[in-house]
């Protein structure tokens, strides 16, 4: 004869944790850093690998740790740097990434001002209300839009403080629901086709692949990428790309601004320095409505946080046989 035995059991997984979901930098002149701290903990009894999914060497958000395992109970801190070299708002959401757990999101906010340019304050209570404000349409409406319709008394704001729509028209936005976690991390919100989120601008590619670029120097680079954004907003928007010095990949032009519903061309350029090497980055650009770059022009309900879109870009200078 023969028995069959039946037998279960739980996989013991890590759990990880941030101190905190946000970490507000605050206002910045140009010019000035400032460090905060964010602690990561392990409260389970077994290893626990992570990694923030961001390129700290081209990022204005600098981190001195991106990657390691965590050993059980273990709490270890995270020192992160903003050093903007545009007066603009900052917005940017980093995913941490865990072996056998869903994503940890922390977000990133800080505003530059100058001499010169004092743009509106991000803060914040306006990333909360911000989600509300996208999952009811109403975030492809630029601020003074938004105030105007308030002034009309066709919005008015709930007890969050977030917008509510009062006439449902044939044009009312529809609803928008935000994603779990896994969701988020794997769906590109630049993407028109693919994404569920609210698409405000989306890029024809985020990926640039120059291949093999041997021969070429700073004098004779190879040929730039085109990139194309598409604005679907009903406001006019300003890209600003964060490109460092002597960084060997940029995008021109630099600053630009995109008109309601329509599409502007960049390119992508690669300008490398050295024979038989890698090159890889991630490059980092800033969309926001163009009403935010002076504070007078916005009231504090309608703020809305900028986007923050990345780029994908390598090539390399191997020669035949040294690859």
């Amino acid at each position: 004869t023969k028995s069959v035995l039946k037998v279960s059991g739980t996989c013991k997984g890590p759990k990880v944790s941030l101190q905190t979901s946000l970490l507000n930098f605050g206002l910045v002149n140009l010019g000035e850093k400032i460090l905060r701290t964010l602690e990561i903990t392990n409260s389970s009894d077994v290893p626990a690998p992570f990694q923030f999914d961001i390129d700290s060497s081209k990022s204005i958000f600098s981190f001195d740790r991106l990657s390691g395992t965590l050993s059980p109970g273990e709490t270890r801190s995270v020192k992160i740097t903003f050093s903007p070299i545009h007066p603009i708002p900052h917005n940017r959401r980093v995913a941490c990434l865990l072996h056998h757990q869903d994503p940890l999101f922390v977000d990133l906010i800080g505003t530059c001002h100058s001499d010169t340019e004092k743009p509106a304050i991000v803060l914040p209570k306006h990333l909360s209300l911000y989600r509300t404000n996208m999952t009811r349409g109403l975030t492809i409406y630029p601020p003074d839009i938004l105030d105007a319709m308030i002034e009309e008394n066709k919005l008015s704001t709930d007890s969050e403080g977030a917008l509510v729509l009062h006439e449902q028209t044939e044009g009312t936005p529809e609803i928008h629901p935000f994603p779990d976690a896994v969701t988020e991390y794997f769906n590109d919100d630049f993407n028109r086709e693919d994404s569920i989120l609210l698409s405000h601008i989306t890029a024809s590619t985020r990926n640039f692949d120059f291949g093999r670029c041997v021969g070429r120097t700073e004098e004779t680079p190879p040929e730039p990428l085109p990139l194309s954004l598409t604005n679907h907003t009903t406001g006019k928007v300003t890209v600003m790309w964060t490109c460092k010095p002597h960084s060997p990949f940029r995008v021109t032009p630099e600053v630009t601004d995109i008109p309601p519903l329509k599409s502007t061309a960049f390119r992508v350029v690669f300008q490398p320095s050295q024979i038989n090497t890698l090159y890889e980055a991630e490059l980092e650009g800033f969309i926001f409505y163009k009403v935010l770059r002076n504070y007078r022009n916005v009231k504090d309900a309608t703020v809305c946080p900028p986007w923050c879109i990345t780029l994908r870009v390598r090539g390399h200078t191997f020669e035949l046989g040294q690859e």
